[in-house]
């Protein structure tokens, strides 16, 4: 599935949603620190999350947040000692860097200061490491896919317009296992601001 088909599929959703409402939405815009967890932890970076969500049965016990978000994790190297023949051993250079587009609904229980996190969505995810062999040859692999998403986590709201949230997010991916180079998993936590209006 291609990144615009799932940008259009995701924003057609919001509009569904938002016109279905009694209510009218509260629009909010997020922006966060991604932290990879697990295997890929020590693979990349840190990155960013970006997002837009619509907000329905607001200021309920049950509120419902349909989510857009762009998340990017930095590149990180790693050298890796490679097997030329027994004994004969050198090192190779690698880069790698992973991104993802998610769409995905949360269930928010709680009360106007503290809401529980609890989500289920889709995410397109990117990988691509760079490896550069010991005589200077360099070559790519990369992989993309779609996994289910699972989310859970927690947000404080310092008013009816900000909060501050960390949700967990469990993503496994399929990898051929001849790109040996990149991660079968993209866990992250995401620490952030919401703003909404």
């Amino acid at each position: 599935m291609k990144l615009n088909h799932v940008l259009a599929v995701g924003l057609g959703c919001v509009a569904v949603g938002a016109s279905a409402q009694e209510l009218p939405s509260r629009v909010g815009l997020g922006v966060g620190l991604v932290l990879p967890q697990g295997d890929i932890q020590s693979k990349v970076g840190q990155g960013l999350a970006l997002s837009l969500s619509v907000h329905f049965n607001r200021e309920a016990t049950h509120e419902g947040r349909l989510r857009i978000e762009e998340s990017s994790m930095g590149e990180k190297t790693e050298n890796q000692t490679v097997s030329y023949g027994y004994p004969s051993t050198a090192t190779q250079r690698v880069n790698r860097t992973a991104h993802a587009l998610s769409v995905g609904y949360d269930w928010m229980p709680g009360n106007e200061h503290v809401r529980a996190i609890l989500g289920l969505g889709g995410m397109f995810w990117y990988q691509e490491a760079k490896i550069t062999d010991p005589g200077g040859y360099s070559y790519r692999q990369d992989a993309a896919g779609f996994a289910m998403v699972p989310t859970l986590g927690v947000q404080v709201r310092f008013n009816r317009h900000v909060g501050m949230e960390a949700r967990y997010v469990l993503a496994k991916n399929d990898v051929a296992s001849d790109k040996t180079s990149l991660e079968t998993q993209m866990n992250h936590l995401v620490f952030g601001l919401e703003f909404r209006f």
